[in-house]
């Protein structure tokens, strides 16, 4: 109410202007809760780029969201569980999250229907008689089904099919949500899908590193270490050996004739003998070993835990008697037989070049001998 005195003259009178302040409030509310909306919109985009843990983004959300979304007095994340029709609960607010994860929910068993891919009030849930028993007490107990009055949820769809839901409830009023709330439910299920579509990207783009990386460093045919990965595992292990005063040892393993089974059957059997050779040492050496192809039909063995050339020995043993049985390729049997020549370090101090030197000179030295044999050189 405005009171106002005119001066009119030998006429002086007084005019009462009425003034309705409840449009001006409304705006200013509306306005308000526009401001806090954005606001949260800003920190869950830079929370999405800066954060790895997708739980951590979904907490969050859903705290922001019951903050400033109209009517909403408690919510929920509901992630898709990979090649399922089921969601199990990844966020919550005002509800017990490690209760709601005892179980997850079917799509028949949501609050509303899947395949609509808007935004949604729903203020009728007809569905829970599909419940059984023991889930309809946990969902009444935790998930406080009997208490809500009206729930408003949007989809977040990839592909064409919803992998998420975010879902916000109120317990008082069943008009409490209205279009402002569908319109801020609907930006919040985007947020989500535009994480979901970054992950995707990020994921397929480090494979693509992994794979560039693996092919770098892993021959190609026999899918062991190459010999740049080898030559770049021996500095490691010499380095680690050098730090803690342990032995290690470098195997060179040569097949033996392989250029007779060349002539004999053909390269591409020559390649297959090459894989076969491959999965043999792999079922023969240790999980701290490392095996790789230094190129041709010459194999590299790093044993990193070898105290004595005793265990140097017992490694031998078994990378021999891996090809006392010939190798069955196809309907032919191939008998293979291998040399080994190995270098031992006494205390990690060798260089590289001198473990090389040294495996390869017994690996010579076993050549001249006769072949399918070991020989062993110490540094």
């Amino acid at each position: 109410l405005y009171l106002r005195r005119i001066d009119a003259g030998d006429h002086g009178g007084l005019i009462v202007q009425l003034v309705d302040l409840a449009d001006h409030r409304t705006a200013d509310r509306r306005l308000a809760q526009q401001r806090a909306f954005r606001s949260a919109l800003l920190e869950l985009s830079d929370l999405s780029h800066d954060t790895d843990s997708d739980e951590e983004f979904y907490a969050t959300l859903v705290r922001r969201a019951v903050q400033v979304v109209p009517g909403a007095q408690a919510g929920s994340v509901l992630v898709r569980t990979p090649d399922t029709d089921e969601y199990r609960f990844a966020a919550a607010e005002g509800y017990d999250l490690i209760g709601l994860q005892r179980y997850s929910l079917r799509e028949s068993e949501l609050f509303r229907d899947v395949d609509n891919p808007a935004a949604c009030i729903v203020r009728e849930f007809d569905n829970v008689g599909e419940l059984d028993p023991e889930r309809m007490q946990w969902l009444i107990e935790v998930g406080r089904m009997h208490e809500i009055v009206v729930n408003v949820s949007a989809p977040v769809t990839t592909a064409g099919r919803p992998v998420a839901f975010i879902s916000l409830d109120n317990f008082e009023d069943a008009e409490a949500f209205n279009e402002t709330s569908i319109e801020m439910t609907t930006v919040l299920g985007r947020l989500i899908a535009d994480l979901w579509r970054r992950r995707d990207l990020e994921g397929a783009l480090r494979r693509e590193r992994e794979s560039f990386r693996h092919q770098a460093l892993h021959d190609d045919l026999s899918g062991l270490a190459n010999r740049r990965h080898l030559e770049d595992r021996i500095d490691e292990v010499i380095a680690a050996s050098n730090r803690h005063g342990r032995p290690l040892s470098l195997l060179f393993v040569d097949v033996d004739d392989f250029k007779d089974v060349n002539d004999t059957y053909g390269h591409g059997v020559g390649d297959q003998v090459i894989v076969a050779v491959a999965e043999r040492l792999r079922s023969a050496t240790r999980a701290s070993d490392t095996v790789g192809r230094w190129g041709g039909d010459e194999f590299v063995i790093i044993a990193q835990d070898a105290p004595t050339v005793g265990d140097v020995e017992a490694l031998t043993t078994r990378v021999l008697a891996e090809f006392v049985e010939p190798l069955v390729l196809d309907t032919s049997e191939i008998p293979i037989r291998l040399t080994v020549g190995a270098a031992w370090s006494s205390n990690g101090a060798a260089s590289r070049d001198a473990l090389v030197r040294c495996a390869d000179a017994a690996l010579y030295e076993a050549k001249a001998s006769g072949k399918n044999t070991v020989r062993f050189g110490t540094i």
